[in-house]
């Protein structure tokens, strides 16, 4: 559409042209014609002279704007309308009205056809350059997008987990070294919840049955949990659950019974339900560890000692009690 509404208004420009530089030659002629009859009588044309040269300027001003606006065609049409009036100029002016004053306005046209014709040739390469500087920009932005969006991949594969969208090990644990290092002296419980035999759902029924009820495992802890706490997965079949303040046991084993109630309801798969409960390994900041790396230690013996006494119970690690 752009391209059309451009096209019409070079053409537009080029009639334009083409009209005004025949009425110029017109004038002209007519000057030329007057002062060939006024020389023929032994007068003196006087200003006439100057007004032929003043027609000349504006048939140069004419042609260089047809260049400009009518572009290829506008070069194309100002270099044969000169060359026309030139030719004009020669034949009919000088040599029939013998005006051979006229006869420098025979060369004017020419050196205004070739003005034009350079005119369009380094207007064309800038023109080009410009076109070839703007597809760079513009490759450039969109190298630089698919730069950002790989960046932005990595990083989602560097802290979360592809299948359910939490984070994995690697946030988590900068989840906690950031808790310990802005609230020292504050204390947060960490609960390991692994899913009781998903290596026989595995073997039995296929990974994707495992899959699903990670997935959806994942999706009812993130529910369940909302912002009151952080949830993580950090291995095959173990989530994480980061509890900010204080907890006693009391609270925490209320806390779980809720979270089961909430989490382990039957999952369909392939219209069967399936029944999957959870051990939990329960961990205290800063009784069962300074950092990171002795918190989730503490928490991975408290929930295999929890799995240790049956399916679907949970493990204190500071009083290594299964409940």
């Amino acid at each position: 559409m752009k391209t059309k509404k451009g096209s019409a208004k070079e053409v537009t420009a080029i009639i334009i042209g083409v009209i005004l530089f025949l009425v110029t030659v017109m004038l002209q002629g007519r000057i030329s014609a007057i002062i060939a009859e006024i020389t023929q009588n032994g007068g003196s044309p006087g200003p006439l002279n100057s007004a032929n040269g003043i027609i000349v300027q504006i048939q140069v001003l004419v042609s260089v704007l047809m260049v400009v606006l009518g572009k290829k065609k506008g070069v194309v049409t100002a270099v044969v309308i000169n060359l026309l009036n030139s030719a004009y100029t020669l034949v009919v002016v000088a040599l029939l009205t013998k005006n051979f004053g006229a006869l420098p306005g025979v060369v004017s046209p020419i050196i205004t056809a070739v003005t034009c014709y350079i005119i369009y040739s380094y207007s064309a390469k800038v023109t080009k350059a410009n076109d070839e500087l703007k597809k760079a920009n513009e490759d450039l932005i969109e190298n630089n997008r698919i730069i950002r969006e790989k960046d932005q991949k990595l990083i989602y594969l560097a802290y979360y987990d592809v299948l359910t969208g939490l984070a994995n090990r690697q946030l988590f644990i900068e989840q906690i070294d950031e808790n310990i290092e802005k609230n020292n002296k504050e204390p947060f419980t960490v609960i390991s919840a692994n899913i009781d035999d998903f290596k026989m759902i595995n073997d039995t029924y296929g990974h994707n049955a495992g899959d699903i009820i990670l997935s959806t495992y994942a999706d009812r802890l993130k529910q369940f949990c909302g912002e009151s706490a952080f949830v993580g997965k950090l291995d095959g079949d173990e989530f994480a659950i980061l509890l900010k303040g204080e907890s006693t046991d009391a609270s925490v084993l209320a806390y779980i019974e809720k979270l089961c109630s909430a989490v382990c309801a039957p999952v369909i798969i392939n219209g069967n339900p399936f029944n999957a409960s959870l051990s939990f390994g329960v961990a205290y900041y800063p009784n069962d560890g300074r950092n990171s790396a002795e918190i989730l230690k503490s928490t991975d013996v408290a929930v295999n000692n929890a799995k240790a006494g049956g399916r679907g119970r949970t493990c204190f690690c500071s009083q290594r009690q299964t409940v």
